[in-house]
């Protein structure tokens, strides 16, 4: 049941200058993107908050540009927000500069910070009003650099977009993820070496480059909409990431255990808030090729005990993990912060 603040609030949320937030809400009314505004934070206004997303400036060119993405911070855009009410944004690309270019309290997401600190973010994230993470191993890296009070907001996806279709019958693998955290090299070493009899067909969904990937089919780009298929279509989805804390790979993750897929993931700090092992998936060790493939075997071996795994991964989405829940904890903050 919807919980509705008993004070309401505005809030005007700010995305990095990569993110169109008028075309999204588009494409999101032609049924190709999940939620009306990316990471679902449209859904913060179903908890009593007003929400206002403005769109990011247009890209610098030339040398400004190169400064810009170099930066990865929207200062254009947080400057233009001077007064106010309170601002949210995603992640620290966004907030840093609203931190440093506002007097608006500011609730912000951190998640690169946490594994690439730098002074700025030292200097910028303890004065904002509220920061939160999407992992609890985030939380003590936050504190070091002087985050009074981090919060853990457990990440969300849109769980009416990604849904389960009667269980395929073949023996696919599924690999997806384009961030510097993801050791494709593991998981392509993982999966040439699956028994040939078990007739595993396996994709690679990246624009990462992978060097030599074996029998390994490479898919530089597939839209929301085809990544959702072929998530439905894997008998197994396997994610082999470098350790890292900020939990990479929670968000394809989580849109495979919506598509009620089992998943093979790499135990990485903050990870087993989201699947647990032997029962919604398996975790691996950073790194290991034989326990990776071991794990996906066991999968397309019995196809059965993967198709259990995949249901209660579906359950506890809806139960834990989608962007309604995400929004309520959001509004809470917003409401508390500000």
């Amino acid at each position: 049941m919807m919980t509705i603040m008993s004070k309401a609030e505005s809030v005007e949320i700010l995305y990095d200058a990569r993110t169109d937030v008028d075309q999204w809400a588009q494409r999101h009314a032609e049924g190709e993107v999940p939620d009306r505004y990316p990471y679902g934070l449209d859904r913060v206004a179903n908890y009593g908050v007003d929400v206002v997303a403005r769109r990011s400036p247009d890209p610098l060119e030339g040398i400004p540009g190169r400064l810009e993405r170099r930066l990865s911070h929207s200062w254009r855009h947080g400057s233009t927000f001077a007064r106010g009410g309170p601002l949210l944004s995603w992640d620290e690309r966004a907030g840093i500069p609203a931190v440093l270019t506002t007097r608006r309290p500011v609730i912000t997401g951190a998640i690169w910070v946490n594994d690439d600190p730098y002074r700025l973010a030292a200097f910028a994230l303890p004065k904002a009003a509220a920061v939160w993470a999407c992992s609890t191993a985030q939380l003590p890296a936050l504190r070091g650099i002087g985050v009074a009070n981090p919060v853990y907001v457990p990440m969300g996806i849109d769980a009416d977009f990604f849904t389960p279709q009667p269980q395929t019958t073949g023996a696919s693998v599924l690999g997806v993820g384009n961030d510097k955290h993801r050791d494709h090299a593991t998981f392509c070493a993982a999966v040439n070496r699956l028994a040939p009899s078990l007739g595993a067909h396996v994709e690679l969904a990246t624009r990462l480059d992978v060097g030599d990937p074996g029998r390994v089919d490479v898919i530089p780009h597939l839209s929301h909409a085809d990544l959702r298929d072929r998530y439905r279509a894997a008998r197994v989805v396997a994610l082999a990431l470098h350790p890292n804390v900020h939990v990479s790979g929670v968000t394809a993750l989580l849109e495979a255990m919506a598509c009620a897929r089992p998943v093979v993931i790499t135990d990485n700090p903050g990870i087993r808030e989201y699947i647990e092992d032997g029962v919604t998936g398996f975790l691996v060790p950073a790194g290991d090729v034989d326990a990776m493939t071991a794990a996906i075997e066991k999968l397309l071996r019995d196809p059965a005990m993967g198709d259990e795994m995949g249901l209660r991964a579906r359950k506890t989405v809806e139960a834990r993990f989608t962007t309604e829940i995400q929004a309520s904890a959001l509004a809470e903050l917003i409401r508390t912060a500000s």
